[in-house]
């Protein structure tokens, strides 16, 4: 049986600690600050964070960036970490309707949140393997507007994390909260009203004024999607009208469309350099970033003729170039 434990307060009085990551995703002070500070702000992350947690629980501090979840529990040795834009408990875990991002197993004391959007309030909650339930207290980032222009946009969408980038010449500038459908962590192979697609897709279209508010039409289905209804569900309907809309993200609610707050995708329309012929790569449990990354590079092979070899050699039928059928000679 769970235990339930209330989390303290969050750390308002401890100082904004600058962080950025490199390219290898590494953890660095930004360079504007003293070493002095640098070095401080640091500290008081990795030590004074998890010292204070021992007594409350979770606890969060932020740089306006990131969020850093701290806990200390005695009688477990790690926790497996939750967050939502929603308040949630326990059997919420279990209810697919409910947006929640599995964080997974976090060991020693401290854990970075690098996937958090702006302007939206998190909740944390985790289990300890020894089976205590702690909880959080809100943790909010504040709001972050788009730049005036937005050249060579990208958009990248994080099923796992519940969120949308918009990048611009390979930089990112802003990070949406965004929710999916019941079947959310499930890569779309036929119609069934409850997956988001994953892959390399286009914005087809722009609806200033859609059911839900304002959408972007995503080219769904593709011809890898094609492929792999033919090898997978051969005569079923591959379904279509995949979008990005507003209608908000208080829990997983769409046909497996992306969802928006309304006042996030007004932003967005108000960039025409954000729109038809715009990338966007959807990425979740089957194809990672890293999958696309291998298939963009790799030389064109037939969807479908990928697909059957795949399925020869006992792999995932993605019918993309993915990390795994790259590490096999063909």
């Amino acid at each position: 049986m769970s235990k339930f434990l209330a989390a303290a307060s969050p750390l308002d009085h401890l100082p904004p600690v600058p962080l950025s990551l490199d390219d290898k995703g590494s953890i660095n002070i930004a360079q504007k600050y003293p070493p002095m500070k640098r070095w401080f702000t640091l500290l008081v992350l990795l030590l004074v964070v998890p010292a204070l947690a021992r007594d409350h629980g979770l606890q969060w501090a932020s740089d306006g960036e990131n969020i850093m979840i701290s806990w200390s529990h005695r009688g477990g040795s790690q926790l497996h970490l939750y967050r939502s834009t929603q308040p949630f408990a326990y059997p919420d875990l279990k209810d697919s309707n409910f947006p929640v991002a599995d964080l997974g197993a976090v060991r020693g004391t401290a854990f970075l949140d690098t996937h958090v959007a702006s302007g939206t309030t998190y909740y944390y909650a985790g289990q300890s393997d020894d089976n205590w339930w702690f909880q959080a207290d809100p943790a909010s980032i504040p709001k972050k507007k788009l730049p005036e222009r937005v050249p060579d946009p990208w958009i990248l969408i994080d099923k796992l994390n519940y969120c949308m980038e918009i990048h611009s010449h390979g930089k990112l500038v802003k990070r949406y909260p965004v929710a999916f459908g019941v079947a959310a962590h499930k890569r779309k192979l036929r119609q069934d009203r409850a997956s988001t697609p994953e892959g390399r897709y286009l914005i087809a279209s722009c609806q200033l004024k859609a059911r839900w508010h304002k959408a972007y039409d995503i080219n769904y289905p593709t011809i890898v999607d094609k492929a792999r209804l033919k090898l997978l569900a051969p005569g079923q309907d591959i379904g279509g009208e995949i979008q990005i809309h507003g209608g908000g993200i208080e829990d997983n609610w769409t046909w497996g469309c992306i969802a928006l707050r309304d006042a996030d995708i007004d932003e967005l329309f108000r960039h025409p350099e954000i729109g038809r012929d715009t990338v966007v790569w959807i990425v979740g449990r089957e194809l990672t970033f890293e999958d696309l990354e291998c298939d963009e590079s790799a030389d064109w092979i037939d969807p479908v003729e990928l697909g059957e070899w795949q399925r020869a050699n006992r792999l995932p039928v993605t019918c993309v170039r993915d990390k795994a059928t790259a590490r096999l000679p063909r």
